[in-house]
């Protein structure tokens, strides 16, 4: 049976800020219907945690810090999410690949763990490529990726749950996924050759 993991985490700050840290850690595992067969949600208490970190946690995700210091050491997450991984072996997407993958090795690092996940690509980016007449673009020409809200929206996907929180994120993120999956697994209608002739003038 195909099964593939969707990850979401939920952070106090950007990539490329010193105390941006993951927080809140969640993943799905579904199968090639879309079914979930599996979840794994959890708080996570890193290492580093600042006032400024304890701001972006309320403010974006409505995180408290009572919710952060009250969750697990990111030691036990990383051995909880490679058995949830079956041994880091299931192909893991996220909606912002990039992201998620960055804060994850950040977090890892403070206890020198390393990052096992076996990525298996971005979904935004997926999605984007899909839809790229309807992305828009930034003020240098490049292609704008689509938020996953507004995703969500177009695809009017309705929400399990506020958005901005890992679970939430990542039901959706994995949702989206499956459509394209399943959109890129349904084959053309036949409608034969059309010839110049058989076209009236």
């Amino acid at each position: 049976m195909e099964i593939w993991a969707t990850i979401d985490t939920e952070t106090t700050g950007l990539p490329d800020q010193d105390w941006s840290r993951v927080i809140e850690l969640a993943a799905v595992l579904r199968d090639g219907e879309g079914n979930i067969l599996r979840t794994y949600d959890t708080f996570v208490c890193p290492d580093v945690l600042t006032a400024e970190g304890l701001d972006v946690a309320k403010r974006i995700s409505n995180i408290s810090e009572s919710d952060i210091r009250a969750g697990k050491d990111i030691k036990e997450v990383w051995r909880e999410l490679g058995d949830f991984l079956d041994g880091w072996t299931y192909p893991v997407r996220a909606w912002n690949t990039e992201f998620d993958q960055a804060l994850l090795r950040k977090t890892f690092r403070d206890r020198n763990l390393p990052d096992q996940i076996n990525w298996g690509g971005c979904i935004m980016w997926d999605f984007t490529r899909k839809r790229q007449f309807e992305a828009g673009f930034r003020r240098n020409g490049a292609i704008r990726p689509f938020s996953l809200k507004r995703a969500a929206g177009l695809l009017k996907f309705e929400w399990e749950g506020n958005p901005h929180r890992a679970m939430t994120d990542t039901l959706m993120a994995s949702k989206i996924d499956h459509h394209m999956a399943s959109l890129h697994a349904t084959p053309l209608p036949e409608v034969g050759v059309i010839r110049i002739g058989d076209i009236a003038s």
